[in-house]
């Protein structure tokens, strides 16, 4: 609701509507114009008219921290008028919000129209002034809107925001912003939509003690008041969106450096006893920022760039221009306490935000239909910065394992939608910060830019931002930038990459037993249309599925599409619309040749042309095959020469699935248990995660996938593995509480086992090592494999002696079995040391470990911690409740307390789609995944009840439990049977010493 309130030179009577907004003039120009505010609006559109266009916002405003927590402004806002009208509409929310004087000045110096009366449309979080008369095309105003507001406790907007100093225990209040995707308005009245770019000049008052802090310097040293304030002004900023607007004050201390080349200066400010934990996050920022310049063709074009920890924070990150703002597990890093993950994170989120500040500040989206732009491409970019700066990282080896995974595993079901969704209220617009817009977004620019070569990517963005910078774009308009530059470089279909390249699939491919590269053969073919090619990804949801059939003889092949669903439910939900989908695929192959090692390899597109036909019409050349057609099935063969086993879609380029026939997918299965490394490790993670999806889908029994799992035990690399505990963790979690789970977990330490041996319980290792240490022992510690429990304990309790430092990447592990092991004992332990440290990634760590214990009535004290902030942060009480869900004793007393406590999570998070999705997905697919009756238990309970902007996420979250119900019915005893079959045979002891 907004609240009436009296005008700095005279007001408007009180005792109206709860709705309306007090609009202030002088009184004379009020009794004179009878300005008056109306219970109808006036404008009834949720996207403001296209009548004006904020050219330049001058804000003044007047902060005050405890106890009020409020704060006065003033905006003076410079319009063109575009079209004439009597009607000024722009974005203002918040229940403390009071405007309290509006005016309107020509700036010609005529006299301007005037304020006869208002409206506030609610819904649509606008402000609507009436004028007595037209305003004229042409001409320029400065509208002026007074106001008093109160600061949020929301984490969005101009917020709150706390720490308690170690040295004397005082709580110290911050004051501080977030206002992606439409929260500027909350702050401050403004013309709050992406594609109304302005100039911003910006004044700060604050207490003389605090610093204050914006997207651009200031001016000077702070100007002193008699009051004993300070006024911090700040230079004007570039022309930007409202909702990168960003501004901090605090009593934070900075760390900084310049950029190695250009000498930029770059600056990470945190709480004084944190402080020195940003010096990774600077180094990174410091060099990521140099290259990116090279990497966009354009030099970055603000003066600094501040980083900021902000102790409460709902996301991740935020790429204010100039001003990032950060979680603080997501830009500070303890030597001394944090590990390899928590390392890579920070590198990783500093190279995401640090990407944005050209592909979302300088050229923008021109609404939020097209978020993914921002999101999908930093997603992409991200490790291409974070390998820059550490290439031991191995972060983009990683993607068909983290971001690749994540985009189909959403993307499969019925409940998901296209890359680019129209979108109009900010429930809906908050809905798409999810994996589609991040993750999927991020594999199909990867998949671009394999097909068309790095040097045409970069041409192409590069003309892209220089076209657009400091405007706004489109998906169309990146589109025809690269394909003017494929068609400049003479890309045409199934172009784009050769085998020397190295974006080619065939570039990480191992070598041995006759295995092919990829190579590509340049016929006189089409020209690549990418706009044809990629709406195919953009504009409809979901991804397809690929079966790959070689004839008998094993010389020729038929491909054919169809859409991937999660389940049966799923396709039987999307009905024909998704049987008639159909996708431009870049199809790639690795095989092995029964004859020589001479055979090349091909990129085959599927459909990349608009025209129509359903035949083939291959083209063949000395160095290989293309064949291009209307979207559907492709046959070919291989020139007589005959192949062993086959693997397309190489180096999972594509965000796709692939099948084979019976016969191809028991080779592939012979040759990893005879020489594994004949496929890349990124292919062999594709093999795994692609059967036990399929499986999942009841599209191959279950018996393919688990096979594939007996090479395991020779396995050394990360990303196979990975691959593989994902898909053996979905069946483990499914059986946890029946009665197969004792065969799952005899087989799980028979395949487990030796790895765990050969990587053994202690520290240090490359970078991927380390991952798969820690992997390894999570999954024998589930399934308490005594040589790998007795180490772990080992450790515990020489933690809890004191004067241990364990490693950093061995903590969460070590508490988390600990705790499990113990009682309240050990639990107090931890929630004591919890209270101690300083460092965000130590804290997290010790978060989660008290939530496994197995003593329900400490799980419950768990919860109730969640919903007290002087325990637990707001920022970090969803995963809190996560990490309950998911031990096993405590996912039924998840649910129960998320039912209990369902209004108050929701106000608290029903507005940030991100957490309460998240907590959504998690309590029910804990709670509801293996049981018809508890999944009709959840069913009932939201009916009739609002997710706010969690709605698409509580429908996947259903969704997605109601396919793991049914494929437990379907499966469980074929999945018995063969567990049962697997582990009759010898198997290694699970009582020898501890590691």
């Amino acid at each position: 609701t907004w609240s009436s309130g009296p005008g700095v030179d005279g007001g408007i009577p009180q005792g109206q509507a709860a709705h309306m907004l007090g609009v202030g003039l002088d009184t004379a120009a009020a009794d004179r114009l009878g300005v008056s505010t109306v219970s109808e609006p006036f404008w009834t559109n949720i996207r403001l008219p296209d009548t004006l266009k904020p050219l330049n916002y001058t804000i003044f405003l007047d902060v005050y921290l405890e106890p009020s927590f409020s704060y006065t402004g003033t905006v003076d806002v410079l319009i063109e008028c575009l079209k004439e009208t009597d009607l000024i509409v722009l974005h203002a929310k918040g229940d403390n919000m009071s405007v309290t004087s509006t005016s309107l000045h020509s700036t010609s110096h005529d006299a301007a129209p005037r304020v006869s009366s208002a409206a506030v449309h609610e819904a649509f979080e606008q402000i609507q002034f009436k004028l007595d008369r037209e305003m004229d095309a042409g001409e320029k105003y400065i509208l002026r809107v007074e106001f008093q507001q109160k600061l949020s406790k929301s984490m969005t907007g101009f917020y709150r925001s706390s720490y308690v100093r170690p040295s004397d225990g005082a709580r110290r209040w911050l004051a501080t912003t977030h206002f992606e995707p439409t929260d500027a308005r909350q702050a401050f009245p403004c013309f709050d939509e992406p594609h109304l770019k302005a100039k911003f000049s910006l004044t700060l008052a604050h207490a003389a003690s605090l610093v204050a802090l914006s997207n651009m310097p200031a001016i000077g040293e702070p100007e002193a008041t008699e009051e004993g304030r300070a006024v911090t002004s700040f230079d004007e900023s570039v022309t930007m969106s409202t909702y990168l607007v960003a501004f901090v004050i605090s009593d934070f201390k900075p760390i900084q450096r310049t950029s190695p080349k250009r000498g930029l200066e770059v600056r990470v400010w945190a709480p004084e006893h944190q402080v020195q934990q940003g010096k990774l996050a600077l180094d990174a920022a410091a060099m990521i920022l140099e290259f990116f310049e090279d990497f966009f063709g354009q030099p970055f074009p603000l003066p600094k760039c501040d980083l900021v920890a902000i102790p409460d924070f709902a996301a991740g990150a935020m790429e204010n221009w100039g001003l990032i703002t950060y979680r603080s597990t997501a830009l500070l890093v303890d030597p001394d306490e944090s590990s390899t993950s928590n390392r890579e994170w920070v590198i990783s989120v500093v190279s995401h935000e640090l990407a944005h500040q050209w592909f979302g500040n300088l050229v923008t989206m021109e609404w939020w239909d097209d978020l993914w732009l921002n999101e999908g491409f930093a997603s992409y970019v991200q490790d291409l910065g974070a390998d820059y700066f550490d290439p031991s990282m191995r972060v983009s080896d990683q993607f068909s394992v983290t971001t690749l995974t994540t985009a189909l595993g959403l993307d499969a079901l019925a409940t998901t939608h296209p890359i680019a969704v129209t979108v109009e209220d900010p429930n809906s617009i908050n809905s798409i910060f999810d994996a589609i817009s991040y993750s999927k977004g991020a594999a199909v620019i990867r998949m671009l830019k394999a097909v068309i070569g790095s040097d045409t990517f970069h041409s192409g963005l590069a003309a892209y931002l220089d076209a657009h910078k400091f405007q706004n774009a489109n998906t169309n308009d990146l589109w025809k930038a690269w394909g003017a530059a494929a068609a400049g470089a003479g890309v045409g279909l199934g172009l784009g990459v050769s085998a020397a390249n190295e974006d080619s699939p065939a570039a990480s491919s191992s070598s041995g037993d006759n295995v092919t590269a990829v190579a590509v053969a340049r016929p006189s073919i089409p020209p690549l249309d990418v706009a044809a090619v990629m709406d195919t990804w953009t504009r409809q949801p979901g991804f397809p599925l690929v079966t790959v059939t070689v004839n008998a003889s094993r010389t020729g092949y038929v491909a054919t599409q169809s859409r991937f669903f999660a389940s049966p439910a799923a396709a039987k939900a999307a009905g024909k619309d998704g049987e008639q989908q159909a996708w431009n695929i870049p199809l790639t192959f690795v095989a092995q040749s029964r004859r020589s090692n001479a055979m090349p390899g091909f990129w085959r597109w599927f459909g990349c042309g608009r025209g129509g036909g359903t035949g083939c019409v291959p083209s063949t050349s000395s160095s290989g095959e293309h064949v291009w057609m209307a979207r559907g099935p492709v046959s070919g063969d291989w020139g007589g020469k005959s192949v062993g086993w086959i693997k397309a879609n190489a180096g999972q380029i594509g965000p796709y699935r692939v099948t084979y026939d019976d016969v191809t997918w028991g080779l592939l299965a012979d040759q990893l248990r005879r020489n594994p490394n004949a496929l890349s490790p990124t292919d062999r993670a594709g093999l795994l995660d692609d059967a036990f999806e399929l499986a999942r889908a009841s599209r191959v029994g279950l018996t393919l996938p688990l096979n594939l799992t007996r090479y395991l035990p020779r396995e050394k690399d990360y990303l196979p593995w990975s691959a593989a505990l994902k898909g053996l963790d979905f069946l483990g979690n499914l059986l946890r509480s029946r009665p197969t789970y004792g065969a799952f977990c005899s087989y799980l330490m028979a395949v487990v086992a030796p790895a765990v041996r050969r990587v053994g319980w202690r520290n240090g290792g490359p970078h991927l090592e380390r991952y798969l240490r820690i992997k390894l022992f999570n999954s024998a510690l589930k399934c308490d494999f005594e040589p790998a429990k007795a180490g772990v304990l080992r450790d515990f309790r020489r933690w809890m002696r004191g004067g241990v430092k364990l490693p950093a990447d061995a903590r969460g592990l070590v508490y988390t079995e600990g705790v499990r092991a113990g009682g309240r004992r050990e639990w107090e332990r931890v929630r004591v040391a919890l209270g101690k440290t300083h460092s965000p990634s130590e804290e997290a760590r010790l978060r989660v470990a008290l939530a496994a214990t197995e003593r329900p009535w400490l799980l419950r004290r768990v919860l109730g911690m969640a919903l007290d902030q002087k325990e637990i942060r707001r920022q970090d009480a969803v995963g809190v409740i996560c990490a309950v869900a998911r031990n096993p004793v405590g996912e039924a007393l998840a649910w129960e307390f998320l039912q209990e406590h369902w209004e108050q999570l929701k106000g608290l998070y029903g507005a940030l789609s991100f957490e309460l999705g998240t907590l959504l997905k998690c309590v029910i697919g804990a709670h509801a995944g293996s049981s018809a009756f508890r999944l009709n238990a959840v069913k009932t309970f939201f009916e009739g009840r609002d997710a706010a902007a969690a709605s698409a996420a509580l429908a996947q979250a259903l969704e997605q439990a109601e396919a793991n119900v049914d494929f437990l019915q379907r499966h469980e005893a074929e999945l018995g049977a063969w567990l049962r079959a697997a582990v009759r045979k010898p198997r290694p002891s699970t009582r020898s010493k501890s590691l």
